[in-house]
């Protein structure tokens, strides 16, 4: 930024002192009334110089934390791309996993239900053959009642 320095060490107050002593001292009123405009607009520049001093210095502080800010907003935002670039291999992940759960649960199912229907026919064999061989027994009780 540009260096105010020697505005702040100028002895600009003798200017304004300067110009009401040659009002005081002038007798023509035309050149007391231009004299009057020239201190007048002394002291405008005079405020406006030290308020330009102070708006440069608070910009410069501003500055300095927009800066730190946009350091700030830069980790951030590396931070969001690295999680980002995480959570999209995750997504994959996730999506490679639902799409083996969905073809696999049917598989299963059909698999599953051809085992029990399976197991169901071997039971029910097994109950035919329990049944024929109790029939088989009461006949013989009845063979053997009959016998006596």
């Amino acid at each position: 930024m540009t260096d105010f320095n020697r505005r702040e060490t100028d002895d600009v107050g003798h200017v304004g002192h300067t110009i009401n002593k040659m009002i005081e001292e002038e007798d023509d009123s035309k050149q007391r009334g231009l004299l009057v405009m020239m201190g007048e607009m002394t002291k405008n520049l005079q405020a406006n110089t030290q308020s330009t001093i102070a708006n440069t210095k608070l910009m410069e502080t501003h500055i300095a934390e927009f800066k730190a800010h946009i350091v700030n907003f830069d980790k951030h935002s590396m931070q969001h791309e690295t999680i980002m670039a995480q959570a999209g291999v995750w997504k994959k992940v996730g999506i490679a996993a639902w799409s083996i759960i969905a073809v696999s649960a049917p598989l299963l199912y059909m698999a599953g239900s051809s085992s029990w229907e399976q197991l169901a026919g071997r039971v029910g064999m097994s109950e035919i053959r329990i049944q024929k061989i109790e029939d088989a027994s009461r006949a013989v009780k009845l063979f053997e009642g009959h016998r006596e």
